[in-house]
C-alpha cells in the first residue's frame, strides 16, 4: 500500500505541457490537435484521449511539423507529416500512415495505444458499454472546456454515468458514488473537516452538457463548438464557460479523494502482472504558467482566461485553472489520511521534508501532523 501511495505521490514530477514553435503563431492549438489526431484511422475512444492528452502534455515544433506525445515509461507517439510512430515502453515500434487503408496496421495500433491508455489514472474504460463509451467520447470533445475537465469528467460518465441511448443523453448524480463524505481542509481551517457532499447532478447530451445544482434549483452549461471540429481546445471561454467551470471543480473537490484511491487500486492491480509492472498514477496536469520558450502556438497557449461575448467590450477577469501545479498536496494529502497514513511518520516525510515544495505542504496539515513534522525534523538537528 505504501509503494503503491508513494508512486501517487509523484504528481509533482509532471511539469507543464509546451506547445512550442519557432517561426510562426499563426496556427492555433487546437488546428494542431485536429489535424494530427483526425488523420488517422483511429477510434473514435483513442483519438479523444490523443487529443486531450496533447492539449495537456503535447508539444510541437513546427519547423518540422512534429507533435510529440510522452507517455512517461509507457512509451510516447510522434505525429510527422505523412506518418505517425508509436513506440511503447518494451521498444516495440508501430508506424500508421495518414489517411491509411491498410486495415491490420490500424487494428495494431489502436489495440496498443488502448492498452497504453488503460495504464494511465483516469484514462481507464471500465469494461463499460463501447456504446456508451462512443458517445461520451463524441460529444465531450465538442466542449471547449479545460482538457483536465474533461479527462475527470468523462471518467464520471464511464466509471459511474447511466447512458439513455433513447433520450441520447448519459447522466450522472453524486449520489451514486458509494461514498457521501470527503476530508477538506480550507484556507481557515486548523484541522482537516469531514464534509457531507452537496448533491450535484451533470447531464451530457448531443448539443450540451448541463450540471445541476440540486439544493438551490441551479444550473450552468456548455454547448458544442459552432464550427466543425473533431476536437475544441480549453482557450477561450465565454461567461457559461467560467460558470461550469466553477461547478466542475465543486464536483472534482468532492470526488477526488474517492476517485483517486479507487483508481490507484485499479492500477495496482495491473502491477501484479510482471509484464505490465510500468503505469502511471499521477495525474495528468499542466501548468497554467508557462515558461517562454519561443513563439506558442496560436499566442494564447494554455493560458487560463475567458473572454466576453463580441458585442461586448468589457474587459473580464482571468479565472485560474480547474487544476494547476500543486493541486496534488491536498489530493494527496487525502489520500494518505483516508489510508491512516501520517505524513510525519519517519519513512514517509523524510521523502518530503527536502524537497523545494515543502513550504507548501506544511501549512495544509492538520496539528497531529505538524507534531509529527517537528518531531522529525528536531532529530535531525
Amino acid at each position: 500500500m505504501l509503494k503503491t501511495t508513494l508512486g501517487f505521490l509523484a504528481i509533482c514530477l509532471l511539469l507543464a505541457p509546451i506547445f512550442a514553435q519557432s517561426n510562426s503563431n499563426t496556427i492555433s492549438l487546437e488546428e494542431v490537435i485536429n489535424d494530427n489526431v483526425s488523420s488517422y484511422p483511429l477510434t473514435i475512444d483513442n483519438r479523444f484521449k490523443l487529443a486531450a492528452y496533447a492539449e495537456l502534455k503535447g508539444r510541437y515544433a513546427a519547423s518540422v511539423q512534429t507533435l510529440t506525445l510522452n507517455f512517461g515509461g509507457l512509451g510516447f507517439l510522434n505525429f510527422y507529416e505523412k506518418n505517425c510512430l508509436l513506440r511503447t515502453g518494451n521498444n516495440q515500434v508501430f508506424s500508421l500512415n495518414r489517411h491509411s487503408s491498410h486495415v491490420s496496421d490500424s487494428i495494431e495500433m489502436n489495440r496498443r495505444l488502448t492498452e497504453i491508455f488503460e495504464k494511465i489514472i483516469l484514462l481507464g474504460n471500465h469494461n463499460a458499454d463501447q456504446e456508451k463509451i462512443e458517445f461520451v467520447d463524441t460529444y465531450l470533445a465538442k466542449k471547449n472546456i479545460e482538457p483536465f475537465e474533461k479527462v475527470f469528467l468523462r471518467h464520471i460518465f464511464i466509471k459511474f454515468g447511466r447512458y439513455n441511448a433513447e433520450k441520447k443523453m448519459v447522466m450522472f448524480h453524486t449520489d451514486w458514488l458509494p461514498e457521501r463524505t470527503f476530508s477538506y481542509r480550507g484556507p481557515d481551517d486548523k484541522d482537516l473537516v469531514k464534509k457531507h457532499i452537496t448533491p450535484l447532478k451533470i447531464v451530457l447530451s448531443e448539443n450540451v452538457i448541463r450540471g445541476y445544482y440540486i439544493e438551490n434549483d441551479g444550473t450552468v452549461f456548455v454547448e458544442n463548438v459552432d464550427r466543425p471540429v473533431f476536437y475544441a481546445t480549453g482557450e477561450e471561454y465565454l461567461f457559461n464557460v467560467a460558470a461550469f467551470k466553477l461547478f466542475a471543480q465543486k464536483l472534482f473537490v468532492q470526488s477526488v479523494q474517492y476517485i483517486s484511491r479507487a483508481e490507484a487500486k485499479r492500477l495496482e492491480s495491473i502491477t501484479s502482472d510482471p509484464e505490465q509492472s510500468n503505469v502511471i498514477t499521477q495525474m495528468v496536469t499542466y501548468d497554467s504558467k508557462i515558461e517562454q520558450q519561443g513563439k506558442y502556438v496560436a499566442g494564447n497557449m494554455r493560458q487560463a482566461y475567458y473572454s466576453a461575448p463580441q458585442t461586448s467590450q468589457k474587459a473580464v477577469t482571468p479565472i485560474q485553472p480547474l487544476y494547476h501545479e500543486y493541486s496534488w498536496i491536498p489530493m494527496m494529502l487525502g489520500i494518505m489520511r483516508s489510508n491512516n497514513i501520517n505524513i510525519g511518520d519517519d519513512y514517509v516525510i523524510k521523502y518530503f521534508i527536502d524537497e523545494p515544495y515543502f513550504d507548501r505542504i506544511y501549512p495544509q496539515l492538520t496539528r497531529e501532523e505538524k507534531a509529527k513534522v517537528d518531531k522529525y525534523k528536531q532529530t535531525r538537528t
